[in-house]
């Protein structure tokens, strides 16, 4: 799993000076005019500690609806960040050789109007990326659909010996809760433990289930 990169041409080459993709230390950006591109939890709370500090704070966000804790967003959106909506980020600009970043372009997401906003910093919550590509490998033959592996009632998938469980993890019934992992992961370890050794018990033991306590 990693961090969704900007998808602007060229932003690479601003990582090492003032593109961000989180923020270790919030004073950096003290007295800096910073925009920062998400609409998640982390673009918010980001909006949120930067704006006491910062010259200014842009959130830009490519929906009109944010994904971050109502509270959080409307505190945001009741202090004097500046809340772009929607808008993305289309272009860059930069200063001093090409190594830092000197404007941004930002794009509105419905018009295709643009607006040019100076800035010192930027700051980036695209979510994360995960890297699936050896789940079809072709050596393993794992049955994969939709970017997940497809497992019978036991976590196991079609290949012997390889048990899933998670988001990755997909079968009949499966609701998408976290709450459910924690059952697929139990199920899973008592299912390997079957598989390692056949003799032992389908399901797991608790304490109640100790010989000693049956008399």
């Amino acid at each position: 799993m990693r961090q969704a990169k900007l998808t602007v041409q060229g932003a690479e080459a601003y990582e090492t000076e003032n593109l961000y993709y989180e923020v270790p230390d919030i004073e950096q950006f003290r007295g800096k005019d910073v925009v920062i591109s998400g609409g998640g939890n982390s673009a918010v709370d980001w909006a949120n500690e930067l704006e006491p500090i910062a010259k200014s704070v842009t959130v830009v966000h490519r929906r009109d609806a944010f994904g971050g804790h109502e509270q959080f967003v409307t505190k945001m959106k009741n202090s004097r960040v500046n809340v772009m909506t929607p808008f993305a980020i289309s272009g860059l600009t930069g200063c001093n050789q090409g190594k830092c970043i000197e404007q941004v372009q930002l794009e509105h997401c419905e018009s295709k109007s643009c607006q040019i906003k100076r800035v010192d910093a930027v700051v980036v919550n695209h979510g994360f990326e995960v890297e699936l590509s050896f789940l079809e490998h072709e050596p393993l033959g794992l049955k994969v659909e939709e970017s997940k592996l497809q497992l019978n009632d036991r976590m196991q998938t079609n290949v012997p010996g390889i048990f899933a469980v998670g988001d990755l993890a997909n079968y009949n019934s499966k609701l998408p809760l976290i709450a459910g992992c924690f059952q697929d992961a139990a199920l899973a370890v008592n299912s390997v433990k079957q598989y390692v050794e056949p003799t032992a018990n389908e399901y797991g033991m608790v304490s109640s289930h100790h010989e000693k306590l049956t008399q």
